[in-house]
């Protein structure tokens, strides 16, 4: 019985995994405190997309982000059902020389004059 039990578990466990692949979907995205990239190419990065599952985006998913040298924090809100809210820190060039421009933690910024 108990053997019976842990299958049956184990099946619903199965079933709820695999419907959360199909609902529910992101139809929903902001993205806040971008600068220097579009909203677009924030959701690249992370990559993201409408249509997503919404329970399968997690913090996990987006650290992409925090590994270009533009954003020095990222934050995911999720909002049930469907919306998926994108809060992004950038840093800021504050220093160049000649050749490459620096933010204030030392990161080389690329694609500054």
């Amino acid at each position: 019985m108990r053997r019976v039990l842990m299958i049956l578990l184990l099946l619903l466990l199965l079933g709820v995994v695999i419907a959360s692949r199909y609902y529910p979907k992101i139809t929903y995205v902001s993205v806040h405190g971008n600068q220097h990239y579009s909203a677009n190419d924030i959701l690249e990065l992370a990559n993201l997309s409408i249509d997503d599952p919404f329970f399968w985006v997690t913090r996990q998913k987006i650290e992409r982000l925090e590994t270009d040298p533009w954003i020095s924090q990222a934050s995911v809100i999720r909002d049930f059902p469907n919306a998926i809210h994108i809060h992004i820190t950038e840093r800021k060039p504050i220093l160049s020389d000649g050749v490459q421009s620096y933010a204030m933690d030392g990161t080389v910024l690329p694609g500054v004059n």
